[in-house]
């Protein structure tokens, strides 16, 4: 079986009405999981926001306040201009994290056989001290380092196929 991680939350993170990664790209994964029936076969995952330890094994600890911070604040970009964000975007983004860690629990627990995690915001552009490319957290690189470190694992394959079409 096929896991799925979602959760409405995930909706909550508006990077701005002009941003091209907006909560409708969700939606529609959704929509269409549901109108072909395939959203019957798969196994929903629930998500939980990531344990800060995690995060900072990858991210600075000050970047990540700073990202908290411009949250709370209400500013509408943090770091680059194709970074939008709102007051949700922090907790949102490690629900996102935490997203990726119960999909990899479920998988490496033989629960499912694999897992599509439809998260947001989402996370392979983000660096130790930058966001990038809509990205805050590096959703991919943690779970790759949850995977090693959590469950013992000695290597970890990460194929990024990343199409940008336009």
């Amino acid at each position: 079986m096929t896991g799925l991680v979602y959760d409405e939350r995930y909706l909550k993170h508006i990077p701005g009405e002009w941003h091209p990664e907006r909560p409708a790209r969700l939606e529609a994964i959704i929509q269409r999981l549901q109108d072909t029936g395939l959203w019957d076969e798969l196994s929903l995952i629930s998500p939980y926001p990531a344990a800060l330890e995690w995060i900072q094994r990858l991210h600075d600890p000050a970047y990540i306040k700073r990202f908290e911070q411009a949250c709370k604040k209400g500013q509408s970009i943090f770091n680059v201009p194709d970074c939008g964000i709102c007051r949700d975007s922090y907790e949102v983004a490690r629900l996102a994290v935490g997203g990726v860690f119960a999909a990899i629990d479920q998988v490496m627990a033989g629960k499912v056989h694999n897992a599509f995690c439809a998260v947001r915001p989402p996370g392979h552009h983000a660096e130790r001290a930058k966001a990038l490319g809509f990205c805050f957290f590096n959703n991919i690189a943690l779970g790759a380092v949850y995977l090693l470190e959590h469950f013992g694992l000695e290597r970890v394959a990460i194929i990024d196929w990343d199409v940008h079409h336009g």
